[in-house]
C-alpha cells in the first residue's frame, strides 16, 4: 500500500473519531478539548507542513466564528457553551475537520494518480 494512502487512512481514523468523541464527552469539555487537541497534534505530526498548520488554525478560528454568528442569529444553540455561545472544544473539532478535508483531497489524488 502506498505511503500516502496509509497516512490518509490513519488521518481518516483520527478525524472519524472526533464526532464520536464529541457525542460521548461533551459533558466533560476540558477532557474533550484535551483529546481533540491531541488528535489535532497527531494529525499535524503525521504530515509536518506549514500549510496543514495554517489550515488547522484557520479552520478552527473560521469554524468557531461561523458557529458564533449562527448562534447569534438563532440557528441553533449548544447545551453547555463555554465562550460566546460555543463549547471550548469546538475550534479544535473544526481544526481537525479542516485537516481531514485537505488529507482527503491528497488521498483522492494518490488513489487516482493525477
Amino acid at each position: 500500500m502506498d505511503k500516502e494512502i496509509k497516512k490518509s487512512l490513519l488521518n481518516f481514523a483520527l478525524a472519524g473519531s472526533t464526532p464520536w468523541l464529541a457525542a460521548s464527552l461533551w459533558r466533560n469539555p476540558i477532557i474533550l478539548t484535551i483529546v481533540l487537541l491531541l488528535i489535532g497534534i497527531l494529525m499535524l505530526f503525521l504530515e509536518k507542513d506549514r500549510n496543514s498548520i495554517l489550515l488547522y488554525i484557520g479552520a478552527g478560528i473560521g469554524g468557531a466564528i461561523t458557529e458564533v454568528i449562527s448562534i447569534y442569529f438563532g440557528a441553533w444553540t449548544y447545551t453547555e457553551p463555554t465562550f460566546a455561545g460555543i463549547p471550548i472544544w469546538l475550534p479544535f473539532l473544526w481544526g481537525a475537520a479542516g485537516i481531514f478535508v485537505l488529507r482527503f483531497k491528497k488521498f483522492i489524488d494518490a488513489v487516482f494518480k493525477k
